[in-house]
């Protein structure tokens, strides 16, 4: 008779490898490698999506995917990509390896000599990735026309052959030249020469996707596209100054056009969707000083209209700014730039007479540390001013008074609305941030103050018809119509709370938020806790 010990010892063989096989330890070399999707984007034809699987640590991989028939493309270490407008193409950057720069990091490998970062162009149709190396940055239009711009990284220098001296050259013997009087004239007037700060630009080349061949662009400063694709806006800047400038050019029809040729710095660029029109702001036309001030200029392609823009006169006594940006409205017929108040004369004062003095009191509105963390922002702080293309006019929206205007209908509406916390920022140290809020008129610059001290948030509809508040310390939901500034408080006719209602912090809750307006703005959208109404 078989001993009955004998059968599980059978059973337990039998199952052992399983049940006592042991899981892998979770340690940096498991999750280092967990993987998550990143920067998912869908093209505009609807047939492509793409997206990035990156672990916590290593190379990401790219992934295009067919939507209808599941095709894919990968490639490795993608990075900023989109696809072109037309949905055949994919550009992206490509980032070295992981591990290589890494090890340059480590080993302090100077920045020219660090691993660096290619341009991936991918062919959806014929799924061709084409690879152009050392490329530092690309740009493709909103609305491309199919062009890319890219600027390839500066060649290395080449480094001297060691093995090769040059034998020194014999002197001449020295002579003194005869002595001669020479006739008394007036020193010369000499032209500005470029600055040892005012650097030249680089090479950048434009290439049609879906081909090979590139034209090269000498001396760029910066480039700007029109939302279409069809224009290219350049600043350039030379070695010797000469051919500093701007230059329009509609890379579609090749047309090209010099706006202006001047030695001088151009560092911002604006243009219209259309590129009918762009915009600059330069030190060209007072460079030969030491602390130059800034121009700034509007340009129209068609007529080759070239004007410059001054600040509007007002009691605050502003100019053009050399700091801020330059946009113009949705449509073109706006154009938004910056200005700031002039600069108080500053006799020079020497070396060893300048003193540095910090003064603070109770009374300042801000506490001193942050005034020294804000210093930069409010000394580079600029004010919206706007020039009306159709008129010729300009008008100073922004003031100190009213220092922050948000515009409707993408910088083309005729209202605009306020935040103003400058009464109450010194109580943001002890209660909370106050502003009130106030509904401008472009057209007539009339101010009319809509709220007092609100404690919440406040937004413009897009096409500047209502004003949605929302008061924290009250709990109300309200619309104001711009037009009548009729305010209509929609609490009561919702039950949930509109405020969030988990909130476990010392302060008044905030709302869940807007979802957004439908088209005609008849109707607004918000969230509670767990619905839109």
């Amino acid at each position: 008779m078989r001993p009955l010990w004998l059968f599980p010892c059978l059973a337990l063989l039998a199952v052992s490898p399983a049940a006592f096989a042991q899981k892998k330890p979770l340690d940096h070399s498991v999750y280092d490698g967990w993987k998550r999707l990143t920067g998912t984007q869908i093209s505009r034809d609807g047939k492509w999506t793409v997206t990035s699987i990156t672990p916590q640590e290593g190379d990401a991989t790219v992934q295009i995917r067919n939507v209808s028939g599941g095709d894919t493309i990968e490639f490795p270490r993608g990075t900023g990509f989109r696809f072109s407008f037309d949905s055949k193409f994919l550009v992206s950057t490509q980032i070295p390896p992981f591990l290589d720069s890494r090890k340059a990091k480590r080993d302090k490998v100077k920045p020219e000599d660090q691993p660096k970062n290619n341009l991936i162009i991918v062919d959806l149709a014929t799924k061709k990735i084409t690879t152009i190396e050392r490329v530092a940055a690309w740009q493709l239009a909103e609305e491309d026309a199919g062009w890319l711009l890219y600027r390839p990284e500066p060649a290395k220098p080449a480094k001297p052959d060691a093995t090769k001296t040059e034998s020194p050259k014999p002197e001449a013997p020295k002579t003194e030249p005869p002595k001669t009087e020479q006739p008394k004239t007036e020193p010369a007037k000499t032209e500005p020469t470029k600055k040892a700060d005012h650097k030249p630009g680089d090479a950048w080349k434009l290439r049609q996707l879906g081909t090979e061949k590139d034209a090269e662009i000498t001396d760029v400063a910066s480039a700007k596209w029109s939302k279409n694709g069809h224009v290219l806006v350049l600043a350039l800047s030379t070695k010797d100054g000469k051919g500093d400038g701007v230059t329009w050019w509609d890379v579609t029809t090749n047309d090209k056009k010099k706006v202006v040729t001047a030695l001088g710095r151009y560092p911002r660029l604006a243009v219209t969707n259309s590129g009918d029109a762009l915009a600059f702001s330069t030190d060209k036309d007072d460079y030969a000083a030491k602390k130059p001030k800034t121009s700034i200029y509007e340009f129209e392609a068609k007529g080759e209209k070239l004007v410059k823009l001054t600040a509007p006169k007002t009691d605050d006594n502003f100019i053009v700014s050399e700091f801020g940006t330059l946009a113009f409205s949705d449509s073109g017929k706006r154009l938004l730039f910056p200005t700031a108040p002039a600069p108080v004369e500053d006799p020079e004062t020497p070396d060893d007479e300048k003193v540095s003095l910090d003064v603070w009191t109770t009374q300042d509105p801000v506490l001193q540390p942050q005034q020294i963390l804000q210093q930069k922002a409010e000394r580079e702080r600029t004010y919206t001013a706007i020039y009306f293309r159709d008129g010729g006019q300009t008008v100073q929206l922004e003031s100190k008074a009213i220092p922050d205007v948000t515009i409707s209908d993408k910088n083309d509406g005729s209202k605009a609305l306020a935040a103003v916390n400058l009464p109450y920022r010194a109580l943001a140290s002890w209660e909370a941030d106050y502003n009130d809020i106030y509904i401008i008129d472009i057209a007539s610059g009339k101010r009319t103050k809509v709220f007092d001290k609100l404690q919440g948030s406040a937004s413009l509809s897009p096409k500047g018809r209502y004003v949605s508040l929302f008061d924290e310390v009250n709990n109300v939901f309200e619309t104001i119509d711009t037009e009548t500034l009729k305010a209509v408080s929609h609490q009561a006719t919702i039950r949930p709370s509109l405020f969030n209602e988990l909130n476990d912090v010392p302060d008044a809750p905030n709302a869940y938020g807007l979802a957004g307006w439908t088209k005609k703005e008849d109707r607004v959208l918000v969230y509670d806790r767990f619905d839109i109404w």
